[in-house]
């Protein structure tokens, strides 16, 4: 199966190594770009795989990027620390559809030593597709 490349719109800086994480590398590509205070995960919906019987994007997919993107966020936050996620809470608002670029610039509400409280909402362009919301454990180096 031939990937499609990131859309000529998105800028630069963004990239798509999962460092061996075998789910995204089959689920994806998944792209992110990190800044000092802030990480943007997104990922172009036209693979076969994403979609469901109804040619929308499936369910499943959203909820895979949204763990993946906030996770991503939180990792990053936790200076790379693994961590692993305790609960998460998806809200589907509209369809993704095929060819979309689909993205999140998840944000952490609170923060301790271990724990992380993180939302975000998952975009097509400006259109909601669904929010998210999560607690996450950074586990040791």
């Amino acid at each position: 199966m031939t990937r499609a490349p990131i859309p000529p719109e998105v800028e630069d800086g963004w990239v798509t190594d999962h460092d061996g994480i075998h789910f995204m590398e089959r689920n994806g590509p998944i792209w992110y770009r990190r800044g000092e205070d802030r990480v943007e995960v997104g990922f172009l919906a036209v693979e076969e795989t994403h979609g469901n019987n109804q040619g929308i994007m499936h369910g499943g997919m959203i909820m895979s990027f949204a763990d993946f993107a906030l996770g991503h966020a939180v990792w990053y936050a936790h200076d790379r620390a693994p961590v692993v996620t305790i609960q998460m809470d998806v809200k589907f608002v509209a369809a993704g559809i095929a060819g979309d670029w689909i993205h999140c610039t998840p944000e952490i509400v609170r923060r301790t030593r271990s724990i992380t409280f993180i939302r975000g909402d998952i975009l097509s362009g400006d259109r909601l597709v669904a929010t998210a919301s999560g607690v996450w454990k950074a586990v040791g180096k």
